[in-house]
Parts: structure tokens; sequence; C-alpha cells
């Protein structure tokens, strides 16, 4: 049976990918196509070549915004280039006609967070984004952009508890949280428990829920995921200790507010490349993680605790550059983590992004300076 909601990798190699009104795209080796969903026996059933699935639930609607039924169908057509590197290159000159940031590195922090949403059942962490940014400095456009370039990601606010946790644990979805230090008290507890406990895969948090029988039982949500926040004042060092900071600026560019008040339009063309590209790649990305874990299994096995975790270590930074692993030796902590995360998306591009991470987690470091830097 298959998760109505989320993306599924069939026996036979093909990916389904949702994408509402009761329609998937369907791809295998580079080839898509769009099947419905049929009503067969009460119930509902998708057929990819000679196999037939059930989906549950019926997917009508899904909570978070995809490419439409016709806007995958013209792209299809006309065949587009799905490279990653050209796909990277092109998000980051998009980000740079419409943001003003401080810093040239912050674009591509920006869009190696946006690669990661697309990837995120494939990572046991992530880099949460956040931004410290005065009134007037176009935060909010910010994590518009983000929401409509990055997969499953949603501005929260004016929003329900119930339905924030659902977005993420039911639809996978993640969150963009504007002015996490002005929100209303509930939901701001409720975001910082999700995001405190949301940087890792795995980790749950669990609430009271009633059920059919109108009794109250505690149920586990899975809060993890690919998620921002911005502030204008101070946010507690767990948060900080998450997070991988950019700067917005006041710009005094009178084009960005018309640029941005038709940004879907101006970005439709790359949300469809992006998105067709991760369903393409959705069949390596399993198989590449599971062989990772064939290969642990051996290593792991024997050896003096010492000479274990250097193998690991090695094994898992195996196809890491020697100039990338001298500069690891500077990090400990969480800020070790954090960039393994953000280097492991980066080399997705097939790009030489390490002066713009070094960049990045000196910028960190220059922030942590003031706390120790201890891991928990």
């Amino acid at each position: 049976m298959i998760d109505g909601y989320n993306t599924y990798l069939t026996p036979n190699g093909y990916t389904l990918e949702p994408i509402g009104h009761g329609k998937y795209l369907v791809a295998k080796d580079n080839h898509f196509q769009i099947i419905a969903v049929e009503r067969s026996d009460k119930k509902y059933v998708i057929t990819v070549g000679k196999e037939t699935y059930e989906i549950k639930p019926e997917l009508k609607e899904l909570l978070t915004k995809v490419p439409t039924e016709k806007q995958l169908l013209e792209a299809i057509e006309s065949k587009p280039n799905l490279d990653i590197k050209e796909l990277f290159l092109e998000l980051v000159e998009h980000l740079k006609i419409n943001l003003d940031l401080e810093n040239e590195h912050d674009y591509f922090l920006v869009a190696l967070f946006i690669l990661q949403s697309y990837k995120k059942e494939f990572l046991n962490a992530y880099f949460f984004l956040s931004a410290d940014a005065d009134k007037g400095s176009a935060k909010t456009v910010l994590l518009e952009n983000i929401s409509n370039l990055a997969y499953r990601s949603e501005l929260v606010g004016g929003t329900t508890i119930a339905s924030l946790r659902d977005l993420i644990s039911t639809y996978k979805g993640n969150i963009l949280v504007d002015e996490i230090d002005q929100i209303s008290k509930d939901l701001k507890s409720e975001v910082m428990g999700i995001l405190r406990k949301g940087q890792r895969r795995g980790n749950k948090i669990y609430k009271q829920v009633k059920n059919a029988d109108g009794d109250f039982r505690p149920k586990a949500f899975e809060v993890s995921g690919s998620h921002a926040f911005v502030y204008r004042g101070v946010v507690e060092d767990a948060l900080r200790d998450r997070s991988l900071s950019i700067q917005p600026k006041r710009s005094m560019d009178n084009t960005l507010p018309i640029i941005n008040f038709h940004k879907v339009v101006v970005s439709s063309s790359l949300v469809v490349k992006l998105f067709l590209w991760r369903t393409t790649n959705y069949y390596l990305s399993v198989k590449r993680k599971s062989a990772l874990v064939v290969e642990v299994v051996v290593v792991v096995a024997g050896g003096e605790v010492e000479e274990r975790r250097k193998k690991l270590f090695d094994q898992f930074t195996k196809s890491f550059s020697p100039e990338t692993l001298e500069y690891m030796s500077t990090l400990y902590g969480r800020n070790m983590e954090l960039f393994y995360v953000i280097h492991s998306i980066a080399k997705l591009t097939g790009l030489p992004l390490q002066e713009y991470l070094e960049k990045i987690f000196d910028k960190k470091k220059d922030e942590d300076s003031f706390a120790e830097d201890y891991y928990y």
C-alpha cells in the first residue's frame, strides 16, 4: 500500500510523486508521465507498468505547493536540461535577481538550503537557515522566495498548532517562520519545540491527541526538516546553534518590489525543473543510501574503539578533498555536523564551492565565539 501523501519508489524502479487532484508524476530512466488514481473495488489504486498499487489515503489536494499538471506536461514536452550543476547556478542567479543580501556567499547558502529541501528523505540531519533582520530589510520577501522555490516549504503564521504538526509529520513539509520572536505565545512554544527537535531525523515530539473513540492518547510526530526562521531581536542559543545565518539588507533598488510581486511567474520554469530533477533522481538516491548502509556494517565490525571511530569517519568522508578535511579539523561539535550536512549537499552540484562554505562557517565561528562550543 502506498502512502498517498508522499513520494514512493516501486519495486520495479518507478518513482511516484503526488501532484494533487488524484494524480502522480511518474518517472523512470529520465522518462516522465502523469497517471491518475482510479477507483476499484472501493479502493483507490494506481497502475504503473504491469503493477497496480493501492493508494491510502486518496490524495485530492496537497497542503504544500507543487507545479501544476499543465506546467509539468509542457516541461516534459520541451525536455529541459536537468543537470544539477546548471540548475544550481540558475538558482543562484535567480536569487541574485530577486534578493539583496549582504554577502556573495549568502546567495550560495540560500541556494544550498533550497536544494536541501529536495533531498530531505536522504539526510540524517539538516542545517536551519536563519536571518537577523531589521524592519524594512525584506525578510518576509526572503522567506516567500524560499517557499516558492523549495520543496514542500511553507510560511507559517496564523496557523493552528495541529495543522503545523501535520504539515511536517504527515505531509513531510518544512516550515519557514517569520519573526519567530514576535508570534503568539502558544504558537511560539510549539514552533520552538519543533525547531529544537527537528534538526536531526528521528527526533520526535509527543502530544495528546483525541482518537476516534473520543479518548486522548499520546501520539508521536516526526518533526525533522529543512526549516528556516527570521527574527528581530534575540533567539535562544539552541536555535542559533542549529542554524546558519544570512544578513538581508535594506535595498534601495526600486525594481525589486515589482519583480517580487511577480516572483511566482518569474520562477515557475526553474521550480518545475527542480521538481522534475528530484523525481528522476529519487531512485538513485535510494540506492546510494542503501549501499552506504551495507558499507558501514562492514566497516564497523571489529577493532578497538578509536580504530573503529577512525574507520567510520574515513568511510563517511572518503570522497572529501584534502582541503575540505583540513578545514573540518578546525570545527567541533554541532558546527562539524552542520558542515558535513551542507558539504554533502554542495557535492551534489559538482561545483567547487569550498571557498563559499569556508566563508559561511568562518562567519558562524565568529558568531559562536562568545559561547563555549559543545555538542549536545
